[in-house]
């Protein structure tokens, strides 16, 4: 996992440090936005109840159930079904996020 730095008590970040941490909250919010369509079209994602211990089987049970939604989702989008509140082209999300992170640093 990929962390944002930390500024230091009584310091700065570099201008790069605050590039840097940009581009990592922005695939953060990618990945919340991807992880929320996928719970929106599968409930089931969010009541996933299954515990997930030392034994491989029990975490492959899970990823299975998590590939299956995603492969699901993959085949509706591209009959272009879309989402209903949660249609959005990944692509205009980045380049809104692009503009906001410029009027905050503006």
């Amino acid at each position: 996992m990929i962390v944002p730095f930390v500024k230091p008590h009584g310091c700065n970040l570099s201008a790069k440090q605050t590039s840097f941490n940009t581009v990592v909250v922005m695939s953060w919010v990618v990945k919340e936005h991807c992880i929320g369509m996928l719970k929106g079209r599968f409930p089931s994602l969010c009541d996933l109840r299954l515990v997930i211990d030392h034994d491989p089987r029990s975490s492959q049970h899970v990823l299975r159930w998590i590939f299956a939604c995603c492969v699901l989702h993959n085949i509706l989008v591209k009959q272009h079904e879309g989402i209903d509140g949660l249609d959005f082209d990944l692509k205009t999300l980045a380049q809104e996020q692009r503009e906001a992170d410029r009027e905050f640093v503006l």
